[in-house]
């Protein structure tokens, strides 16, 4: 949502999050372990909201040409059917 939005972000370093945002280009990754490590995220991106401005630019411009829907479904698509010739073959 934030991507969609044009917000910079700040996520945790873990799960889908860490596969979706590119640390220092898409926005900023944080250590879940380490509350210091969120706020040092977050003051970067107050303290310099050019950055902040450049990370949420990137983030949309992922978001527009990575994550369209046609192209998850064929790639899921594909997924399977490698997955299936496998599974037929063994």
């Amino acid at each position: 949502e934030a991507m969609a939005g044009r917000l910079p972000i700040v996520g945790a370093r873990c799960g889908g999050t860490a596969e979706l945002i590119r640390h220092g280009e898409s926005g900023l990754l944080f250590n879940p372990d380490s509350h210091t490590d969120l706020l040092q995220c977050i003051k970067r991106i107050i303290e310099d909201s050019a950055y902040g401005d450049t990370l949420a630019r990137q983030a949309y411009d992922d978001l527009k040409n990575g994550f369209q829907p046609e192209k998850i479904a064929a790639e899921t698509m594909a997924f399977f059917s490698q997955a299936m010739a496998k599974f037929k073959g063994t």
